[in-house]
């Protein structure tokens, strides 16, 4: 990106997945990192001009529930799977009532984060990256890397955005569990009979065989707590969100985690970074 002054790059995995419904839930998070930063009709980017990272294939992220901040909500989206789905330790603080919603999904300033299943970076970003890897002692795995800048926050409040939950998923075929890592061996592990596209709702991989056929209406992956069981692409009208405004007052049970808690979270990362999911 620096030698050639590419301006924004996404950063995608290879084993990715996400939601037929892409686009539109493309369009309302460049609502929300947009308000979040006030951009301007001038800026660029139509995510706004004023941000490093924007984290959108993550698995788990924490918010800043020390401070008054504004969220970008969008209520009753069908493409949000239930947080019984949800399987990831880091999790943000979603108590307010505004934000607990089991198919609300919110654009937020982050903090620290786990994965880079996808992520867009800036050229500002890349370089400021780049320095904090190089110069600064601070190298680390990429994934650890970025989580601990957007944590330090060193270039602004709202240099890393995100969206939870994420836009993309992680997808693991059925058969060999070898496949999902080509870091990490997995031996004597018995295969498995579905495939799965973790933290998405009508994904694009496990429906591939309709799209093909040229079919608009895709079923759920989590059938008994889907919205809708099913949805025509074509005639689904995706919510708008709207702009929320939550006081560091409002968050409940904000006590600092155990010392158990955070060795707990710390080895399940590992755990993840060397299996590959990171």
């Amino acid at each position: 990106m620096l030698r050639d002054r590419v301006q924004t790059a996404l950063i995608m995995e290879d084993d990715i997945d996400w939601d037929v419904m892409l686009k539109a839930q493309m369009t309302e998070l460049a609502r929300g990192t947009r308000y979040i930063q006030r951009a301007s009709e001038t800026d660029h980017s139509p995510y706004g001009d004023g941000w490093d990272i924007i984290s959108t294939g993550h698995c788990g992220l924490w918010n800043k529930v020390n401070d008054d901040q504004e969220y970008w909500v969008i209520e009753n989206d069908p493409t949000v799977p239930n947080k019984r789905h949800d399987t990831f330790w880091r999790k943000p603080n979603l108590t307010p009532a505004v934000l607990s919603g089991n198919q609300t999904r919110v654009v937020l300033s982050q903090g620290k984060f786990s994965c880079t299943a996808s992520y867009a970076i800036t050229l500002q970003g890349a370089a400021r990256m780049i320095y904090d890897q190089q110069v600064l002692p601070n190298a680390a795995a990429i994934d650890m890397a970025l989580g601990g800048l957007c944590k330090r926050m060193p270039y602004g409040y709202n240099s890393c955005l995100a969206a939870y939950p994420m836009i993309t998923g992680t997808h693991r075929p059925a058969g060999d569990p070898a496949k999902y890592s080509d870091r990490t061996e997995r031996v004597n592990k018995p295969f498995t009979k579905t495939s799965v596209s973790r933290g998405l709702m009508y994904p694009v991989r496990l429906n591939l065989g309709a799209l093909l056929k040229g079919e608009t209406v895709i079923k759920a992956q989590y059938q008994e707590s889907a919205m809708f069981k099913e949805i025509d692409m074509q005639t689904l009208d995706m919510p708008r969100g709207r702009p929320v405004f939550v006081r560091a007052s409002e968050y409940l049970n904000k006590e600092l985690k155990s010392i158990d808690d955070l060795r707990a979270g710390a080895e399940e990362e590992e755990k993840e970074s060397s299996a590959g999911l990171v």
